[in-house]
């Protein structure tokens, strides 16, 4: 049996390897987003969801491009690009880690 507390996700938007760019964005710039898994049991996917004034967005997130290395067994790390909304706004987000 898996105990919560061996799962565990890191993501740290002060970090460039987990946002880039760092701040506020022109309208149309390509925000870069990074998430580190430690999982005991296998992660079938993981999704950047987005809320902005326009609606909500999901991005699929990959495994491994454009973020820092895995470095220790059962370690994932998934990155996923957007494209900044037309308009000024605020843009809030969320990960969806999938298991079995």
């Amino acid at each position: 049996m898996v105990k919560d507390m061996d799962f565990k996700a890191y993501h740290n938007s002060q970090e460039g390897a987990y946002r880039r760019p760092f701040g506020a964005v022109k309208c149309g710039e390509t925000i870069s987003l990074g998430l580190r898994i430690i999982a005991p049991v296998p992660v079938q996917g993981c999704f950047l969801h987005l809320a902005e004034e326009e609606g909500e967005r999901t991005v699929p997130m990959l495994p491994g491009s454009e973020s820092p290395a895995a470095d220790s067994a059962g370690e994932l790390v998934y990155a996923a690009q957007f494209q900044a909304a037309g308009n000024p706004g605020l843009v809030w987000y969320y990960f969806e880690i999938v298991t079995d």
